[in-house]
C-alpha cells in the first residue's frame, strides 16, 4: 500500500482506493473512472463482432508457391 504523495504516479493497472463522502467518491470516479464496473457489464456486441470477424478471416483460403492445396488458418486461427 502506498499513501498519497504528489510525486506518486499511477501505472496502468493500479488499484485505488477511496475514503470519503459519496459526493467526493463521485468526482474521484469521474476523472479516475471505474474499471471495476465496467468489467462487469462486459460489451457483448464487440466480443460477437471479434468472433465473427475470425471466423471469416479463419476461413480465406491463402495460396502459397510450392503448395498444392491452399492453406488457412481455420477456426484456432
Amino acid at each position: 500500500d502506498l499513501v498519497a504523495d504528489p510525486r506518486l504516479q499511477l501505472q496502468l493497472g493500479d488499484r485505488v482506493t477511496v475514503v470519503g463522502s459519496e459526493a467526493s467518491i463521485a468526482n474521484v470516479e469521474k476523472f479516475l473512472g471505474n474499471s471495476l464496473k465496467r468489467l462487469r457489464e462486459p460489451n457483448l456486441i464487440s466480443i460477437f463482432i471479434g468472433i465473427a470477424l475470425g471466423v471469416l478471416i479463419g476461413s480465406i483460403p491463402f495460396m502459397f508457391p510450392g503448395i498444392p492445396q491452399p492453406v488457412k488458418l481455420g477456426l484456432a486461427g
